[in-house]
């Protein structure tokens, strides 16, 4: 494979940018707490907790370029977060007053499950409510382009003038890593010199609550998500014995993948990656592990490096158990003894499921690793409330140096993806 090289990996979460995750990651604290956005609890939902981004202060939006009133305009939240996690990767780069041909050599790859949600749920109230009374309130609002999931990579490209390769995925949980490696592919295939690539999501409301906490049999219970209403900062717990459905997340990741190493600077090389389908069930992955196993293996095969050279491994571990267990047995069985020596964090113990969006904060976890060598320690998690289906992960291992490490990410469909990142040589 030809080298492809990422670099200036940003991030915009509960806690802030990337210093103040960072810092709270290596604290071990919690970005959940009770749903502050609409009342949960009122309306009889499960789930009452969730990891929401504050709102943006006036200083905040100007740091973006923005005003408060953009925000009931075309900058929903996905958007908005998209803008901020980009303005952390792209620091001063733009190519809006660059020649056309460097323009058409640039592009981007964005990935979202289905961040139009919230929008899509105001706009229906907002219809159903009387739309001859409220049509020029509507006209206002300009909700198409709040709720269709290419908007943030369509404001992305017109603020950098990115003229290249314009992609935006869906692939549920699996999107914003698959975005990436559609950068990947896209520098790989010389259609582009640079990509901006990660995922944004926002998608905490009403409606996407609800239809989570509905998934399955289980009644009156929370579904696929969390009851732990109780304990916010302790609810979302993947690998514990107390896992009982995920906790909702929000927040972007963004990263430059490029054809050249940059001249000075961190910057971290593509080893190899893979792309999978389980071809087995919409929404619960195999019991025998093959989901993890083929992804890490195909993308493990691709980078011709033995599962014995992996170092580390963000891991998608949503905090519920048939997910958890299936992903450790499969990663066990493709590491084999190496499994318990491979340094393993799980992102959404501290900031929840951020669903098309998690790929790429476990890319921009991976990232600030290999750069800080350090990993943040286990949230949630004991030796004494490890799932022993779980076990045989190095959960508590740190300390290690980090060369190498994989992110995996998977989705409703059966959709699998892994990234393997390696230190240049």
């Amino acid at each position: 494979m030809n080298r492809v090289y990422l670099r200036n990996a940003g991030v915009c979460s509960a806690f802030g940018g990337n210093d103040a995750t960072w810092a709270a990651l290596m604290a071990g604290k919690s970005g959940v707490g009770r749903i502050a956005n609409f009342d949960a609890a009122g309306l009889g939902l499960p789930t009452q907790v969730a990891s929401e981004i504050p709102a943006f202060d006036e200083e905040a939006l100007a740091h973006l370029g923005l005003r408060t009133r953009d925000l009931a305009g075309e900058i929903s939240p996905f958007v908005l977060y998209a803008l901020a996690a980009a303005h952390e990767t792209m620091g001063g780069l733009n190519w809006r007053d660059a020649p056309l041909a460097d323009q058409l050599r640039a592009g981007i790859c964005l990935g979202s499950g289905g961040s139009g949600l919230p929008a899509f749920e105001a706009l229906t109230e907002a219809t159903l409510a009387g739309y001859p009374e409220r049509k020029e309130r509507l006209r206002h609002m300009r909700d198409i382009f709040r709720f269709l999931i290419n908007m943030p990579t369509g404001q992305l490209s017109i603020r950098y003038g990115l003229r290249g390769p314009e992609e935006t995925f869906g692939d549920a949980c699996a999107a914003g890593l698959k975005a990436i490696i559609g950068a990947v592919r896209c520098v790989l295939l010389d259609e582009a010199d640079v990509m901006l690539a990660g995922g944004t999501e926002a998608v905490i409301c009403r409606t996407a609550m609800a239809a989570f906490n509905l998934m399955d049999p289980r009644g009156s219970t929370g579904g696929a998500m969390t009851l732990h209403n109780d304990d916010p900062a302790g609810a979302s717990c993947p690998g514990s014995v107390n896992h009982d459905g995920f906790v909702m997340g929000e927040g972007a990741a963004t990263v430059l993948v490029q054809k050249e190493p940059p001249a000075s600077g961190f910057y971290a090389e593509v080893a190899g990656y893979a792309s999978t389908g389980d071809a087995d069930n919409m929404a619960v992955p195999p019991g025998d592990g093959s989901a993890a196993y083929n992804a890490l293996n195909l993308a493990l095969s691709r980078a011709g490096m033995p599962p014995e050279g992996l170092d580390a491994v963000i891991l998608h571990y949503t905090s519920t158990a048939a997910g958890d267990k299936a992903e450790s047995l499969g990663l066990r069985n493709l590491l084999g003894d190496h499994a318990a020596k491979v340094m393993a964090y799980a992102p959404k113990a501290a900031l929840g499921h951020w669903l098309g969006a998690s790929g790429p904060l476990g890319t921009w976890v991976a990232m600030q690793a290999m750069q800080r060598h350090e990993l943040p320690p286990a949230l949630n998690l004991t030796p004494e409330t490890l799932d022993p289906d779980c076990a045989g992960l190095g959960h508590f291992v740190r300390g290690k140096p980090i060369k190498v490490v994989a992110v995996l990410a998977m989705g409703f469909g059966g959709t699998n993806a892994a990234l393997v990142l390696k230190l240049p040589d």
